[in-house]
């Protein structure tokens, strides 16, 4: 499952969402934790540069000289 699509937002304009304090990187498998029946999940092939995620999503980043990201997802 692919992640539909993102939100930007221009901090110095936009009002930032307080949840949104986690920086994912490419890799990162992301799970809702909100919501969980509606299977809210997918891995970042090329996020954006600066990419936040809320808190209402678990991250997962695996070390890449130990594990496989493709693998674990």
């Amino acid at each position: 499952m692919a992640i539909a699509g993102f939100k930007y937002l221009e901090p110095s304009r936009d009002k930032v969402p307080s949840r949104a304090r986690r920086k994912v990187q490419r890799g990162d498998i992301l799970y809702s934790t909100v919501r969980p029946n509606q299977r809210h999940f997918g891995i970042l092939k090329d996020p954006p540069e600066h990419t936040l995620m809320s808190t209402g999503f678990a991250t997962i980043r695996a070390k890449s000289d130990i594990a496989d990201t493709n693998y674990i997802y």
